[in-house]
């Protein structure tokens, strides 16, 4: 099932116009990671469900089982690009693929060396 929805989640998602939305700012750049919005698992999940694993009332286990694998296929998918993926701050339903800055890193170092001075 998971090589099923691989193959689809390619074919849905424009991953090259995702990579090239994503890529850093520049060498100014410190932000950490760059994200656009993909969806809602209301929309893209094959259940259009939002569920916890405690209170898994409202979908039946198959539905669990295709959404997981639905879920791998994207991580997947975007690993392939060198991208992630990850969920919504204010609204956990809300899907994003994110690329971290390669300066990121940097910037972190920075702060750390700079802890203490005045």
């Amino acid at each position: 099932m998971a090589a099923t929805f691989y193959a689809q989640v390619l074919r849905d998602f424009d991953w090259p116009g995702l990579v090239k939305s994503l890529e850093p700012c520049g060498e100014q750049c410190y932000e950490g990671d760059h994200q656009v919005y993909l969806g809602s698992c209301l929309n893209l999940s094959p259940s259009g469900k939002y569920y916890t694993p405690f209170a898994c009332s409202n979908v039946t286990e198959a539905e669990a089982h295709r959404d997981e694998a639905w879920y791998a296929a994207l991580d997947l998918a975007a690993e392939k690009h060198g991208l992630f993926v990850t969920s919504g701050e204010g609204d956990p339903t809300d899907i994003f693929i994110g690329k971290a800055c390669p300066n990121a890193e940097k910037a972190e170092a920075v702060e750390v060396e700079n802890v203490g001075v005045a």
